[in-house]
This record gives structure tokens, sequence and C-alpha cells, in this order.
């Protein structure tokens, strides 16, 4: 009740007064508050796949659980296009796991979208395709990944038809015979570049 009448009796007297009181009282310092936010992205395990070549990351997002990308740092959620596909492993690490049991791993669609989105709007600049293009004339391409036929265009007077691009949907992300995908250098720059820009 004091505090209460001492805050009445400031309200009702001049500005002049006002200032005087509050000048007289300790200075007080006030610290600046750091944000603490702890979520399973921040605190979560990261892994290099064994083989640099595949450029996969494996990141822990529940227990025994990894979201696999191509990104060194988290997704912003488990489904988003920067996650290639979950592989869950109690025992081995996640990428002996998927190499082990590579049928038992969950495949995230909205990445291979985004994959052939891209490769789609890039082919025209692909040298090893233009090289193909030029030589031949005339024809299909086909672009591959670990030695399988990821998808394919069509090239008519060696020039390159984005429109003709058709992606194979019987493509496996990774074969117990010889593991994970492996993608082109340029092509992972490239989606790197586009996650990092639309996730």
């Amino acid at each position: 009740m004091s505090f209460l009448r001492g805050v009445r009796g400031l309200l009702r007297s001049p500005p002049s007064t006002v200032r005087a009181r509050l000048s007289a009282q300790p200075a007080v310092m006030l610290r600046p508050v750091r944000a603490f936010h702890v979520s399973i992205r921040t605190a979560s395990q990261v892994i290099a796949d064994q083989d640099p070549e595949t450029g996969l990351y494996y990141h822990e997002i529940d227990n025994g659980t990894y979201a696999v990308s191509f990104l060194k740092r988290p997704p912003k959620n488990p489904t988003s296009i920067a996650v290639i596909a979950h592989v869950t492993s109690a025992n081995n690490s996640p990428d002996e796991q998927l190499r082990h049991s590579p049928d038992k791993v969950w495949i995230n669609p909205a990445f291979f979208d985004a994959l052939h989105h891209v490769l789609k709007a890039n082919v025209a600049d692909d040298e090893t395709l233009m090289v193909e293009a030029n030589l031949r004339k005339n024809g299909f391409a086909h672009l591959c990944a670990t030695d399988s036929i990821f998808a394919s265009v069509g090239f008519t007077d060696a020039k390159i038809a984005p429109e003709s691009y058709e992606r194979n949907n019987m493509y496996r992300f990774s074969v117990r015979t010889q593991g994970p995908m492996r993608i082109p250098e340029r092509w992972l720059r490239l989606m790197r570049d586009y996650i990092q820009k639309n996730e």
C-alpha cells in the first residue's frame, strides 16, 4: 500500500517534482537478457558420410533417427527440401545403416521435386550435356547419379531442349551394392545454393 501511495503522490506532483525525486534514487543497472532457446536442431549431432564424394550429412532429429542432407547445418524441419531422407539406426552409424538397409529409409519427395526442378532449370547450361549434344546433334542424353539414370533430356541440332526433361521415377536414392546417391559436383553446388535460398 505504501508503494501505491507513493505512485499516486508522484502522479499528482508537477513534472519538476517528479524529476527531482527520480534523480535522487540510486541508479539501477539493467543487464541485457540473453535469449535462451533449446531445440533438437541446435543440439543435434552432425555426422559426415564415410564417402566425401556423396556430400551427405546426417543430422539427429530424434533418438536414433537422422535426417540426411547435403547441408552441414541442420535442416529447418524434418520434412523441408533440405532433407533427402530419414534413416533410423539403433546400433549402426546412420551412413552404415543407409548402406545396409536402403529399403528401410524414408525418402522425402519434396527434396527430389526440388532437385529435378533445379536440374531442369539448368540443364541447358550443363557442359557435359552440351558436349554430348554437339557430338551427336540429335537424340537424348541421360543425367546419371551413381551410375544410374536419374533423368533424360532431348537435344535437336545440338541444342538442348529443357522442356523435354524427364525424370526417372524408378531411381533409387540408395542401393545396397552401390551405396547412397552420388551426384556430380556441379549439381551439388546448384542444389546447396537452391536450398539455402528457398528452405
